[in-house]
């Protein structure tokens, strides 16, 4: 185990992916997908912020094998946003690529994205589309974000701007805007994506579909109402008068004090993510938001 990364040649990306009580197969899965990417100048930072025992023992045999691999411990209570900002504190690359524990990466993710940083140069922050996948790996669907940096910035407000396991980023830029604010406990990303607009920040997304994005049966269970409010907060404190905005955050403080209503009858709201859930997994198709 180290809590240090080691001393060697400075790599061009640090891949930042937070690990906490992991399944243990999405994270095999994750994590060779990104050691088998066709762009190899990396090092990849796995902040652990309380694992199961095998997944920690796989980390640590994986750091033993590969030097690009750096098992990052520590015990925050500040949650995924708290976690990445260690992550990025510890990073070495002046591109930061992130990633979660349960994902998969195309082989080529990486290289497209590189490939086009440099080839545009104003852009700060680039995601990719993703399809969506099960349990099993099946593909239920797909989630597809706006490319060019004027529709991101011009429907940021309504539709959140890119896909957040997706994205490669310059660290300055982000780290110059506060980096993730830890008041989040979720929609950490959405805060930061507005906030880095607010302050100048060009975001992109590739047309490519480069990462599979999972969904398991508990996902909505997990999020629950809290995400609505979080999301309603993130749109409230970088705030920008349009009509799209206006409505969204309407939306989103009716649907959060709906669900936290419901929240207090189990026997509703339970039935109730059980439909979200179905709907969601048995539409399938392409989604744009």
């Amino acid at each position: 185990m180290t809590d240090q990364v080691k001393a060697e040649r400075v790599p061009l990306v640090s891949v930042l992916i937070p690990t906490y009580n992991n399944n243990l197969h999405y994270l095999q899965l994750a994590l060779t997908s990104i050691l088998q990417q066709t762009f190899t100048d990396f090092e990849m930072l796995l902040v652990d912020d309380g694992n199961k025992p095998e997944c920690i023992q796989y980390m640590q045999e994986l750091e033993q094998k590969d030097a690009r691999v750096h098992l990052l411990q520590r015990n925050g209570k500040d949650g995924l946003p708290g976690a990445l900002n260690y992550g990025l504190q510890a990073a070495r690359g002046k591109i930061i690529a992130r990633m979660d524990a349960d994902d998969v990466a195309l082989p080529e993710r990486f290289q497209k994205q590189i490939a086009y940083l440099q080839a545009h140069p104003e852009v700060d922050v680039l995601g990719t589309n993703m399809r969506v996948i099960d349990s099993d790996g099946k593909v239920i669907g797909a989630l597809v974000k706006h490319s060019e940096p004027d529709e991101v910035k011009r429907n940021a407000y309504w539709k959140s701007p890119v896909a957040h396991p997706s994205v490669m980023f310059k660290k300055d830029k982000i780290l110059s805007v506060g980096g993730y604010n830890v008041n989040f406990k979720m929609a950490e990303d959405l805060d930061l994506w507005l906030r880095a607009l607010k302050h100048g920040i060009v975001i992109a997304s590739l047309p490519d579909f480069l990462m599979q994005y999972r969904i398991e049966a508990n996902t909505f269970e997990r999020r629950g109402p809290k995400t609505y409010w979080y999301d309603y907060l993130a749109r409230k404190q970088n705030f920008v008068f349009t009509i799209p905005c206006i409505t969204k955050l309407v939306m989103y403080y009716i649907l959060y004090v709906t669900f936290t209503v419901l929240e207090a009858m189990p026997w509703v709201s339970d039935h109730l993510w059980h439909l979200l859930r179905w709907v969601y997994e048995h539409r399938g198709g392409t989604r744009q938001y």
